[in-house]
């Protein structure tokens, strides 16, 4: 079971997270979530809510996206998260250009990712799609409407993919 955390370099690492209820199998990555988003707070909100639905451990956080794109530089065709959930406001690099560089990777393009952002634009939404996000959402303001949110993110993005 890992958690992802950052060194100081900003570097992503995984740390082992105990759980008495949830056994995880090394080969399996199926039901795994990565949340990039520069706001801890929302990715506090996001971890409560996934966690209702899939184990902590399924679950990566990446802050920055630099870290998000070392990331993607360290998966495989075989390893490789069943969806991501992006903010589009990311500093240095924004959501959209990360969503066109993770789906010029051959075996990372069909990653369904989430826009989940605090405000969007119809001229940004095009701008997004256009770049192969799966979906683009708002970000709620109380936990009853993320647990709505990743519900119906779940509903749509993750159980299908796990197929």
């Amino acid at each position: 079971m890992t958690e992802l955390e950052y060194n100081a370099d900003g570097q992503p690492q995984k740390l082992p997270v105990e759980s008495a209820d949830t056994k995880q199998s090394p080969a399996s990555d199926k039901g795994q979530v990565v949340i990039v988003d520069d706001d801890p707070d929302d990715i506090d909100f996001l971890i409560s809510a996934l966690t209702q639905i899939i184990p902590a451990e399924r679950i990566v956080t990446i802050m920055n996206s630099k870290s998000f794109i070392q990331y993607l530089e360290k998966l495989n065709i075989s390893s490789h998260p069943d969806l991501i959930i992006m903010d589009k406001n990311m500093p240095d690099i924004t959501g959209k250009q990360l969503i066109e560089l993770l789906k010029s990777i051959p075996h990372l393009k069909y990653i369904p990712v989430v826009v989940v952002s605090g405000t969007v634009h119809p001229w940004e939404m095009k701008d997004l799609y256009e770049a192969g996000a799966s979906s683009i959402m708002k970000k709620p303001s109380t936990f009853t409407e993320w647990v709505d949110l990743v519900n119906s993110i779940a509903r749509i993005w993750l159980h299908m993919n796990m197929r």
